[in-house]
């Protein structure tokens, strides 16, 4: 690779090679990656985060996961048959939507952000069950954020987002009136408490499963909230990494949606 001079003895002032009478300029800009950015700005936001978490020394605290691969990965995201059924006409062949799209490999895909998560101790499921331990399929809005003001500042987003108290629950009793929605504690019936002594709700995303209709047993709480430190299994919520999840909400709309795929 050398510098060419072209006809009339001017320099390209270029980088490129002579092969005969013509020359193969070769030409390294940023006009892709430009581009890419220009499509949405919410992805160029999330490039820069993730390009600050990679210029971390390797051993770093959250640099790398289990066998030495980095715990967010920017790799194209490529949608299957399974979660194509849940993609509007606009987003099918796209390759950056801002969804949430959850594997059953434990990890998840936001744009082309790839990270780590936990999911419900049985797996995931499309007979979903209340009590069952399983992660349901299927796509789901994201409804609004929940948030402990003792443990966090109001994060960055556009969503809907209120307080957790200490009298907050959660109703998982099928039978009752108010189950699979918030409720006030003490409850006459099952429910499960939203102030919690470990960190696992202290963000708390609330998805739209089984509430629009209401069905009976098939399942309640489903949540998106902070990973345990070893990202042991939910009893069927997605979990992920605290940056990951402010990430999330940072930069999600008002019609994003989780698709956990099956």
């Amino acid at each position: 690779m050398t510098n060419v001079t072209g006809i009339g003895g001017r320099s390209s002032g270029v980088i490129g090679k002579s092969i005969g009478q013509s020359t193969t300029i070769a030409v390294i800009t940023r006009a892709c990656a430009s581009a890419a950015a220009m499509i949405a700005p919410r992805r160029r936001w999330l490039l820069r985060v993730s390009r600050s978490r990679f210029s971390r020394k390797s051993g770093s605290a959250g640099s790398r996961m289990a066998g030495g691969m980095p715990a967010a990965m920017l790799i194209p995201t490529l949608y299957d048959a399974r979660i194509i059924y849940w993609l509007s006409p606009g987003q099918q062949g796209q390759n950056a939507i801002m969804d949430l799209v959850v594997d059953s490999s434990g990890f998840a895909a936001w744009s082309s952000w790839r990270m780590r998560c936990a999911l419900g101790r049985s797996g995931i499921s499309d007979q979903k069950r209340e009590g069952d331990g399983a992660t349901p399929v299927g796509a789901f809005p994201i409804r609004r954020l929940l948030f402990r003001p003792d443990r966090e500042t109001r994060p960055t987003t556009i969503l809907p987002s209120v307080t957790i108290s200490r009298e907050d629950g959660w109703c998982d009793a099928p039978r009752d009136k108010a189950y699979n929605r918030p409720v006030h504690l003490p409850y006459s019936a099952s429910a499960e408490r939203l102030w919690r002594d470990d960190h696992l709700y202290d963000l708390l995303v609330v998805l739209g499963y089984n509430d629009d209709p209401v069905v009976p047993g098939q399942g309640s709480a489903i949540f998106l909230h902070l990973a345990a430190p070893d990202f042991a299994p939910t009893a069927g919520c997605v979990a992920l990494k605290r940056d990951d999840l402010l990430t999330v909400i940072a930069t999600a709309d008002l019609s994003s949606r989780v698709i956990i795929a099956g």
